[in-house]
């Protein structure tokens, strides 16, 4: 899935591409109007963080109860910071509040993650 944001700016307008996170879509939780699922994010600490959100904000997969799972889907973020680890690793921060709201069933918004673990960054 690409996300893109179209953005005006003094009439003319520009089309920017938002990150997303990688993450594993472990299974379909309520057949609630679109469907939800739980999916998994596990950032540099190795830290697992459980989301459950609507099946089309993080896959444009049709999931259902019948869906094979784990399943790759994406969480779109927006980029905090980034910075070097004590080994010169690259870790990036990023908010899964912006710009859909999500967060994980812990409350939490903010998460440490590889860079290779987000895609269309640029």
């Amino acid at each position: 899935m690409i996300l893109k944001l179209m953005i005006f700016q003094n009439e003319d307008m520009i089309e920017t591409k938002m990150p997303e996170v990688k993450v594993a879509i472990i299974g379909y939780i309520d057949d609630a109007q679109p469907g939800w699922a739980e999916c998994l994010l596990v950032d540099v600490y190795g830290h697992s963080w459980s989301f459950i959100e609507k099946a089309p904000v993080i896959s444009q997969e049709h999931l259902d109860a019948n869906s094979n799972y784990p399943v790759a889907g994406l969480i779109a973020c927006s980029i905090i910071k980034t910075e070097l680890d004590a080994h010169k690793n690259e870790v990036i921060t990023i908010d899964t509040d912006n710009p859909w709201g999500v967060t994980s069933t812990a409350g939490t918004n903010l998460f440490d993650v590889h860079p290779n673990q987000l895609v269309d960054i640029n």
